[in-house]
């Protein structure tokens, strides 16, 4: 998707601070520095989001939660 800015980000076309990664997902720190976490794959609404990749999400949120508490 030529105009998703989480595509360039993804594709590293536009720079960003990277969390962590992993072949699915991957977590970068938002402009107003929260942890923001995104499907590599471009997904156009919650409705095409797998449930493996919905679960790695989660898995990666509690994560972030606690270290972030």
């Amino acid at each position: 998707m030529d105009n998703c800015i989480f595509c360039k980000i993804i594709k590293g076309e536009i720079a960003d601070f990277i969390i962590n990664e992993t072949n699915d997902i991957i977590t970068i720190l938002s402009l107003e520095g929260h942890p923001l976490i995104i499907p590599k794959q471009h997904i156009e609404n919650i409705y095409g989001l797998a449930p493996d990749i919905a679960s790695q999400i989660m898995v990666e949120a509690v994560r972030m939660a606690k270290a972030v508490r």
